[in-house]
């Protein structure tokens, strides 16, 4: 027995019809996969002679459509394909233009499983469906109609009509408005998974959905549902309760306070996130339990001491409560019994946790542990936290005292840390090489210098780090520049970082944000910096910007620049023109000189242009009226001359003209500025 298959390997961006492609017949192909490739115009009825073909794929073809000019209408071809069992359409738009291939698909004596998700499927289809009264196979067990726009609840009873086998049905991401039909429960498909998530259900769950003696999964997230928890959990406490696995009610407005869930004793995960439950967290859980998610709630208290008898219990979402136990005795509660060797996410940041961070190696499986943005005070001195953690958020707490590398052990997998926002100071020996390869550092507000971290120069994988206001007060090393090339993000602002910047042959990737201000950085702003997106090197002592402007790098990413505050003289440089995608600038409070350069008028994409407090002289460049996307322009404190311009943007919303040599009458264009929120028009002071 063997497969044989064939996949047309994804083009992007080509378009080009099936009918060009020379698919050899094969009485031996059973796998034929054609997602993906921007398909166009009919698909050809030689698929029909494919007579071994089990799997058909052809997904993402958003113009394909049955209907053909050679009356071989409908899809009358896939009739021939008495083999097929899988089936797969989505993404294809043109498939509510006729309800004849469905006839031919639902004759399909193996179809197993059909996938019409995002076909622009809509009531008006179902409606013409209904007329045609016909049912699929009983060998039909998986339907897919989500991502469409059907809104009307009699799509379930022409589902459930037209199946008699059915196991698997989703109906996600629908236009929805309604209840779920009361007599849903009643239906005689034997249904194992349901998928309602993302509608706009109203009210709460049908009672005879407890007749459902098979129902594994359901998923009713992302709706309004607005009954009472109690309540839905009785309407499920019938057969359904046996064999129910997975219930997701996240992201509606469920109300209430949580009682016994261990009357469903195969529950896997249950999902009740992002609702309005209040109270605190009870006991009685089922030992199936693997995944708990009450997040974004009103939540209180701690953690029920019977949390440690779970031991399957492997992602644990608690944060965004009013939680306020103490730390310790959450920690205690969860690591007595089987737990602490299961338990691989906890999440409890967002509430009022109190209390010092003991140690932790007792969760010799956790991976992920939250607890940012709580209210803890310490970490002490013999803690350690576990070998196999991965991700480490202890950020925006009240933790003081040290920190020392011996509380890192050997954790080889630590990819994230952050600490940032709290009182800590990390006293690391010189020569010390962490076991771990960072990709994410969050340290903002911690105690590092007043030497450049030394240990940062082994962390080679890192693309966010943020070592603002730690206290830094040194030149930056050669090898830290040279490690940047790697970062979608980079905060060194506030600190007392010092010295020239290199200009090294490195690019940070496109969409970074490079945050380097307020520090002591002097002389020449290097060529590299142009490569960010975001770059703010306010509050220095930078003093050329030839290199930087006036070198074209072939790069055009830079969308936001900040350069106030620095020590920039002398007549700026007509080198703007290459910065395309430049959206804002600020040039602000500097010692800039002589008249504004035309080629800032070629900026096309700017928003904001700031040049307030320099020693600007004449005219403003009637280039800027390019410029049509300017929202908010400053050109305060400096000497510009001449009439205030006729050619001000329309879409202005903030414009400042104050303490300059402006003179004449106001042009009647003000009058047109219909989106103004703040007009500056103050004269220069006089004496």
């Amino acid at each position: 027995m063997y497969l044989i298959c064939c996949t047309i390997p994804r083009q992007r961006f080509i378009h080009y019809s099936l009918s060009s492609l020379s698919i050899e017949s094969s009485s031996h192909l059973q796998y034929l996969d054609l997602s993906g490739n921007y398909l166009v115009g009919t698909i050809p009825h030689q698929l029909g002679s494919l007579s071994s073909l089990q799997e058909l794929n052809l997904r993402y073809n958003y113009r394909l459509k049955f209907d053909d000019k050679n009356n071989h209408v409908g899809g009358q071809w896939l009739s021939n394909l008495t083999l097929l069992t899988h089936l797969d359409l989505s993404d294809i738009f043109n498939l509510n233009s006729s309800h004849l291939w469905m006839q031919m698909i639902a004759k399909l004596p193996s179809i197993q499983e059909l996938k019409l998700s995002s076909c622009d499927l809509s009531d008006l289809y179902l409606h013409s469906l209904s007329h045609s009264r016909f049912n699929f196979s009983t060998s039909l067990a998986i339907l897919d109609l989500s991502f469409n726009t059907f809104s009307s609840s009699k799509i379930f009873e022409w589902v459930f009509n037209a199946t008699s086998n059915l196991i698997d049905l989703d109906l996600s991401d629908n236009k929805f408005n309604d209840t779920i039909p009361y007599d849903f429960g009643n239906i005689q498909n034997p249904l194992q998974r349901l998928d309602l998530f993302g509608n706009e259900l109203q009210g709460g769950v049908p009672e005879s959905i407890r007749h459902i003696c098979t129902l594994k999964s359901l998923h009713l997230d992302g709706n309004n549902l607005n009954e009472d928890i109690s309540t839905i959990l009785h309407k499920l406490s019938g057969c359904a309760r046996y064999s129910l696995q997975y219930l997701g009610l996240s992201f509606n407005q469920i109300t209430g306070k949580l009682s016994d869930f261990s009357i469903f004793p195969t529950l896997i995960s249950l999902d009740l996130s992002n609702n309005m439950l209040r109270g605190r967290i009870p006991d009685g859980f089922p030992k199936s339990l693997e995944s708990l998610s009450f997040e974004s709630n009103s939540l209180e208290g701690g953690i029920p001491k019977s949390f440690g008898n779970l031991c399957s219990l492997r992602w644990l979402y608690l944060s965004e409560n009013k939680l306020s136990e103490d730390l310790s005795v959450i920690l205690h509660n969860l690591s007595f019994g089987c737990a602490k060797d299961s338990l691989q996410e906890l999440h409890l940041d967002s509430n009022q946790i109190t209390g010092t961070v003991p140690d932790m190696s007792m969760f010799s499986s956790l991976g992920t542990l939250d607890l940012s943005n709580n209210s803890l005070r310490r970490i002490l001195k013999v803690s350690t936290f576990p070998y196999h953690l991965e991700n480490l958020y202890l950020d925006f707490n009240d933790l003081e005292g040290v920190i020392t590398d011996s509380q890192f052990g050997n954790m080889s997998m630590l990819k994230e840390l952050y600490l940032s926002e709290n009182s800590l100071s990390l006293i690391f020996r010189e020569n010390w090489v962490p076991a771990f390869q960072l990709n994410t550092i969050g340290l903002r507000s911690c105690m590092l210098g007043p030497s450049f971290p030394k240990w940062l120069q082994s962390q080679k994988l890192l693309q966010r780090i943020d070592i603002s206001n730690a206290k830094i007060s040194d030149a930056v090393p050669v090898w830290f520049w040279t490690q940047t090339k790697n970062l979608n993000f980079m905060n060194i602002s506030y600190n007392n970082l010092f010295g020239t910047i290199p200009n090294l042959p490195i690019r940070f990737y496109e969409g970074s944000e490079v945050f380097m201000d307020s520090n002591q950085f002097e002389g020449s702003i290097p060529l590299f910096l142009q490569s960010a997106t975001f770059l703010r090197l306010s509050k220095n002592k930078f003093s050329e910007t030839r290199l930087f402007l006036c070198s074209n790098n072939s790069i055009d990413r830079l969308r936001q620049l900040d350069i106030s505050k620095n020590q920039l003289s002398k007549q700026l440089h007509d080198c703007w023109s290459h910065l395309k995608s430049l959206e804002f600038l600020d040039l602000s409070d500097n010692a800039l000189s002589g008249e504004v350069p035309s080629s800032l008028g070629s900026l096309l994409a700017l928003k904001v242009l700031i040049l307030r407090n320099n020693t600007f002289i004449g005219k403003l460049p009637v280039s800027l009226i390019n410029c049509t996307g300017l929202i908010m322009l400053d050109v305060g404190d400096n000497r510009f001359s001449g009439p205030i311009p006729y050619w001000l943007g329309q879409q202005l919303e903030m414009l400042s003209l104050r303490r300059n040599q402006f003179y004449g009458n106001l042009p009647r264009s003000l009058c047109y500025l219909t989106n103004i929120q703040l007009l500056d028009l103050v004269r220069k002071n006089r004496g």
